[in-house]
């Protein structure tokens, strides 16, 4: 394996890694707007349920202090969430881009080498040629 392949190898690791840490940073972001979406479902239904009951009416106020409390805890959580994946997601493009730059440094070598060949091959193919062509005569 040659030095430019162990480099592409090593780089296409740490993308991989960027990778499935942008997707868990991702995934917990989706945890957070799951939990704001569950909270207003249950806004909504204590909101119902104290028209229809005096007693649970009583609560409602304590209900919502605290709800409008973990909403902006989850926002707060979901902001922060979304600026780590960015970060992230430029972490993932800057390793990408060097990903491929090795790998296009490897291409250009291995077409220089298959070039060589080619050349080597059609030297000799000449040699042949004309090695044939002085015994015709």
């Amino acid at each position: 394996m040659t030095a430019i392949a162990k480099l592409i190898k090593i780089h296409s690791f740490q993308l991989d890694e960027k990778r499935r840490e942008l997707k868990n940073l991702e995934d917990q972001a989706a945890k957070i707007e799951d939990a704001l979406a569950n909270l207003i479902n249950q806004v909504e239904a204590e909101k119902k349920l104290s028209y229809e009951n005096s007693e649970v009416h009583r609560d409602y106020p304590n209900f919502i202090r605290v709800a409008l409390d973990k909403r902006d805890q989850l926002n707060q959580d979901l902001m922060a969430a979304r600026g780590l994946i960015e970060t992230a997601r430029e972490g993932v493009a800057e390793a990408f881009a060097e990903v491929k730059k090795y790998e296009i440094v490897k291409q250009k070598y291995d077409d220089e080498v298959a070039e060589e060949l080619d050349r080597r091959d059609q030297m000799d193919l000449d040699e042949v040629a004309l090695n044939n062509h002085r015994m015709r005569r």
